[in-house]
């Protein structure tokens, strides 16, 4: 006698009858590292402007935050064209998983930011390459 296949019910209680899972979980789970790449840092952006020494005093510190969220949110909005282009000629698939690699790589080169300026551009680098939730 064989006992109730409990593999993935989590997930197929969730979908109606006739939608794929696999390729949902793997949307969600692109749509969740979008989230994270662009809400993880905000929570210690300002100390990094201070340690940078961009500014001493601390009500200038939003001033430069606000620019290392906008080269993500900018960026990824002015890319967003250019991306959808290229997933139109190359496909969906690729674009998404050479995405999601490339994503990883500036969130890592992030972490190693050594200046304000190569962080602004670590980040823009990230809008680029975090398009999911345009496809």
């Amino acid at each position: 006698m064989e006992g109730p296949r409990v593999r993935g019910w989590a997930l197929r209680a969730l979908c109606p009858e006739g939608v794929p899972a696999a390729p949902l979980a793997a949307a969600l789970s692109l749509m969740f590292c979008e989230a994270f790449a662009n809400a993880a840092c905000l929570t210690f952006l300002g100390f990094l402007v201070l340690d940078f020494g961009m500014t001493d005093k601390t009500e200038e510190v939003g001033f430069y935050v606000g620019f290392l969220s906008l080269a993500f949110f900018g960026v990824q909005f002015l890319g967003s064209f250019a991306i959808g282009f290229v997933s139109d000629k190359l496909g969906r698939k690729p674009v998404l998983l050479a995405g999601a690699a490339w994503s990883g790589v500036f969130a890592l080169l992030f972490g190693f930011s050594f200046n304000y300026w190569y962080a602004l551009a670590i980040r823009a680098g990230t809008g680029v390459f975090n398009m999911y939730g345009i496809l």
